[in-house]
């Protein structure tokens, strides 16, 4: 689907259209085209309960630590420590479950950084729709969190 937009002077609508919709005829898609914004609040409904779900920050803290073994073996045998010490269980928990009472104080610009770090592809069908969460991504987002932290808390500020 591609994002779509029309309007007059007062009023701009977007929604996403199917590709072969347009190319070939309504007909030939089952699901033409959606409004922009019901997708949109579908994906960030879904990132937000991820943030909160046990299972994820477990299955995200796991993909954290085989990347964390990926860039140690990287480095070679001869370079066994990090600068940064490695991403724990709880870490991942609370950059996530922090994250999500903020979201809608972040900028449109930002929230749409991390929309795009997280998620690799959406598919809308008649039966509903589909995520695709980048595993590195959930890793990214969780060590700039936790970055950004270990800074604050550096310098003695509250986050």
């Amino acid at each position: 689907m591609s994002p779509v937009s029309t309007g007059t002077a007062h009023k701009n609508y977007r929604y996403y259209t199917c590709g072969r919709a347009s190319k070939m005829g309504h007909s030939n898609c089952p699901v033409r085209s959606v409004p922009a914004g019901d997708i949109e609040g579908a994906v960030i409904q879904q990132l937000r309960a991820i943030f909160r779900s046990p299972e994820m920050i477990a299955q995200t803290y796991q993909a954290t630590r085989l990347l964390e073994a990926e860039e140690l073996e990287g480095l070679g045998a001869g370079k066994l420590e990090m600068e940064a010490q490695p991403v724990s269980e709880r870490d991942v928990a609370e950059s996530l479950r922090r994250l999500d009472p903020i979201w809608d104080e972040l900028f449109p610009l930002e929230q749409s950084r991390i929309v795009q770090l997280l998620v690799e592809r959406v598919t809308v069908n008649t039966d509903g729709m589909n995520i695709r969460i980048r595993g590195n991504g959930l890793h990214s987002l969780v060590s700039e969190l936790k970055d950004t932290t270990d800074k604050h808390e550096d310098r003695g500020c509250a986050v």
